[in-house]
């Protein structure tokens, strides 16, 4: 048997024969399982959400951006949430983001790229070219709670 393999396996050895590893363990897979059950129970939207972030049971698809004079982006989801994201913070750092200072730029641009919030920059559609924002984080932005107030006031010129 080679050297290395043999050292791993009187590592677990050891290890299975450890109580406190053992232990460690078992209270491991205990939490796991009570974090799934608790997940699965479905007892309110909030845990629901929580359940699918975390297992990423389901990832909701950014269907829609609208751009506004803030330097924020309301941003439509499948699932029927609005969220609106706040860009001033990213562009006040200056760097990349810089580029969005102008705000024909920051509206314009704005678009959904690699499945995400972006700025088509470049003006040629390349997502290696563009201004992206993870996913995540724009998950992490709040939930728009009065949407028709907010929808009539977007689309008033209209």
């Amino acid at each position: 048997m080679e050297p290395a393999i043999k050292m791993a396996e009187e590592k677990l050895d050891y290890l299975r024969s450890d109580p406190y590893t053992i232990e460690l363990y078992k209270a491991r897979e205990d939490s796991e399982h009570e974090k799934a059950n608790f997940y699965s129970s479905g007892r309110d939207d909030e845990k629901a959400e929580i359940a699918r972030r975390c297992f990423k049971m389901y990832q909701p698809e950014l269907v829609q951006v609208i751009p506004t004079k803030e330097y924020t982006v309301y941003l439509y989801y499948d699932d029927g949430n609005v969220r609106l994201y706040n860009a001033k913070p990213l562009i006040d750092k200056g760097g990349i983001f810089e580029k969005l200072k102008e705000l024909d730029v920051f509206i314009n641009t704005c678009t959904i790229m690699n499945d995400t919030l972006a700025w088509d920059v470049a003006g040629n559609y390349n997502e290696w070219e563009c201004i992206d924002i993870c996913p995540d984080t724009l998950l992490d932005a709040p939930i728009v709670e009065n949407l028709e107030e907010v929808e009539e006031r977007l689309f008033a010129h209209i």
